[in-house]
C-alpha cells in the first residue's frame, strides 16, 4: 500500500435527550481553576502519588494513581484562552491525563500531547510518547539495528536497508498486517494512547528513528464542554509523532453533559519520514454526551454515545480483563514499573542473560483466552511469546511462558485477548 487516506470526518451532529440535570462528574475542585492565557507545559511528575479520588494537597499539581495508571486533575473549571497552547512533560510513569471539571471546560486555545518525532541519531535516542502513549524505536546505526516502537502495537524493527514499520492502535500502521496489533475499545476503557513507530533507515540509507505514540486524555465536565477553533486552529491533540515508522495517533475521549464547538479533534498516526507508507495507525476518540451539537473535524471519525447511567464510567468496571507481570527468573516484577531507554533506568537487572521464566498474573480473563508477549530489545525487533495457563479461573489466573531474555536491555509487555 503505497496511498494513505486519512479517516477524516465530521462529528456534525446534532443529539439532543432529555435529562434531569447535569451528570455526575467526581470533582471536588481541589485542584482549582486552570485558566491559560499563553504558553503552558504541564509538569506531571509533580503530581503527589495517592488515590486519585483523594483531595489535592497541592492544589493544580493533580494525583497520580498508580492503580488507574493515570494522572487526575479535578479543576473546579478549564479556560484555555485563544492562541494559548497546553503541553505535557511527562509522569515517570508515562501515565495518561485524566481532567475532571465540577464546572465547565472551555478551550478556544490547543491542548497538545502529540507523540515527538523520530531521533536520526544512534541507540541512546528515543522519541517520547505523549502521556501515556509509548516511544518509537531507535535509528539504523553501524552494527546496530533500528529497533521496535513500544507499546502492544509497535511498529517491528528491521534491518539496515528494509522499510521501518509503523505503530498501530486504532488501526494498523503502515508496512504490517498483524490484526493483533490493535487494541483498546472505541470508548477509551482503559485510557491509553498509540504505541511508537520502529527505527530504520530512509532515503537510500539515510537513519532515523521510529515517532513517538500520540498520548491519551480525558476532559470530564459536569456541564459543557465547548472546544473552539477561534480562528487559529484551536482543539485536542494527540497524533503520532513522525519517523523511519510513524508513531500511532493517541486517545481523546470527552465527557459532559453538553458537548459544543468547532474545534479540531485530531488523534492521527504520524507519517514516515521519506519515501515509504510507514505511516502510523490512527488513534481513538470517543464524544460522550446527552446533548452534542459538535461540528468539527474529527481525524480520526469520533465514536459518539450517550452516557448510560448519570455517573458516567471514568474507569473500566472492577469485572474488566487486565494483565500483570509477576516474576522474571524468581525474581519480583514492580507492580508501577517505570523503567525507560532513555534514562536508563531499569525494573529488574540480571546477573546473566539466556532463557527465563516469566509469570504473569490475569484477572477476569477467559482461561480459554490467548496470553501474548513481547519482548524487545533496544537495538532490533521484537519477539512476540504465547504463555500457556497454569491454574486458576477466570476470576484469577497463573500463566508462564519461557523467554528469551539474552543479554543487554530489553522491555516486556503482555496482552491478554479473545482468539
Amino acid at each position: 500500500m503505497t496511498l494513505r487516506l486519512a479517516a477524516v470526518g465530521l462529528i456534525a451532529m446534532v443529539l439532543t435527550l432529555s435529562a434531569e440535570g447535569a451528570i455526575n462528574i467526581p470533582s471536588d475542585g481541589s485542584d482549582g481553576a486552570f485558566n491559560i492565557t499563553t504558553h503552558t507545559v504541564v509538569d506531571l511528575s509533580e503530581a503527589q502519588t495517592a488515590n486519585w479520588d483523594e483531595p489535592s494537597t497541592n492544589p493544580g499539581k493533580g494525583i497520580y494513581d498508580p492503580q488507574k495508571w493515570a494522572v487526575v486533575f479535578k479543576f473546579t473549571s478549564v479556560s484555555i484562552a485563544p492562541g494559548a497552547t497546553v503541553t505535557f512533560k511527562n509522569h515517570p510513569s508515562r501515565a495518561p491525563v485524566v481532567w475532571l471539571c465540577s464546572g465547565s471546560f472551555e478551550c478556544s486555545g490547543t491542548v497538545k500531547l502529540d507523540g515527538a518525532p523520530g531521533h536520526p541519531s544512534g541507540y541512546k535516542y528515543f522519541a517520547e510518547g505523549g502521556p501515556g502513549g509509548f516511544h518509537g524505536g531507535t535509528a539504523d546505526q553501524s552494527l546496530i539495528h533500528g529497533s521496535s516502537g513500544l507499546g502492544i502495537g509497535g511498529g517491528s524493527g528491521w534491518r539496515w536497508g528494509s522499510q521501518a514499520v509503523g505503530g498501530s492502535f486504532g488501526s494498523l500502521g503502515g508496512e504490517v498486517g498483524d490484526p493483533l496489533l490493535v487494541y483498546n475499545t472505541p470508548r477509551l476503557l482503559p485510557l491509553i494512547g498509540g504505541s511508537g513507530g520502529s527505527g530504520g533507515t530512509w532515503n537510500s540509507g539515510n537513519p532515523n528513528g521510529g515517532g513517538g505514540g500520540g498520548g491519551a486524555i480525558l476532559i470530564a465536565a459536569r456541564n459543557t464542554i465547548g472546544i473552539w477553533a477561534a480562528g487559529q486552529g484551536g482543539g485536542v491533540y494527540a497524533r503520532g509523532g513522525d519517523g523511519a515508522g510513524g508513531g500511532a495517533g493517541g486517545g481523546i475521549r470527552l465527557v459532559a453533559e453538553r458537548i459544543v464547538g468547532d474545534g479540531a479533534l485530531v488523534a492521527s498516526g504520524g507519517p514516515n519520514r521519506g519515501s515509504g507508507s510507514a505511516w502510523g495507525g490512527a488513534g481513538r476518540i470517543c464524544v460522550e454526551g446527552t446533548d452534542i451539537n459538535y461540528t468539527g473535524p474529527s481525524d480520526p471519525a469520533a465514536y459518539v454515545v450517550q452516557p448510560v447511567d448519570a455517573t458516567p464510567m471514568i474507569w473500566p468496571p472492577a469485572s474488566a480483563p487486565s494483565v500483570r507481570l509477576v516474576s522474571l527468573g524468581g525474581q519480583p516484577l514492580p507492580a508501577d514499573p517505570r523503567g525507560q531507554f532513555n534514562a536508563w533506568q531499569y525494573d529488574l537487572v540480571l546477573n546473566e542473560g539466556g532463557t527465563r521464566q516469566l509469570v504473569i498474573e490475569t484477572r477476569n480473563v477467559p482461561t480459554t483466552w490467548s496470553v501474548t508477549v513481547l519482548v524487545t530489545p533496544i537495538d532490533y525487533s521484537y519477539t512476540r511469546y504465547t504463555a500457556a495457563f497454569q491454574s486458576g479461573t477466570e476470576a484469577s489466573a497463573t500463566w508462564t511462558v519461557d523467554v528469551n531474555v539474552g543479554s543487554g536491555i530489553r522491555a516486556i509487555q503482555a496482552r491478554a485477548y479473545k482468539p
